[in-house]
């Protein structure tokens, strides 16, 4: 299998409904994450890929911080389920 690192620069991440976990909160930050890959990939296509990426590794840093927070608290205050097996730990 072949890698062609031009061909996936130029094929930008689309956010679909698809995707969507019904949840508007963590949907728009989902969302911001695919946007911020884009800039990425459409720096690089524009040689300008090492700016970007401290910027991006600088979102991404504070982005698995509140991002997983809010995806615990969501999980654990809105499903049942899932508060039931926390409570077993």
């Amino acid at each position: 299998m072949s890698f062609n690192v031009k061909q996936v620069i130029s094929m930008p991440f689309e956010w679909t409904q698809n995707l969507s976990i019904g949840v508007a909160e963590i949907d728009n930050q989902h969302k911001e994450l695919f946007k911020r890959i884009n800039n990425l990939l459409d720096a690089i296509s524009q040689g300008k890929g090492k700016q970007e990426l401290f910027a991006v590794l600088e979102f991404l840093e504070d982005y698995s911080k509140f991002h997983f927070a809010d995806l615990w608290y969501f999980l654990y205050k809105k499903l049942p389920y899932f508060q039931s097996k926390v409570e077993k730990l």
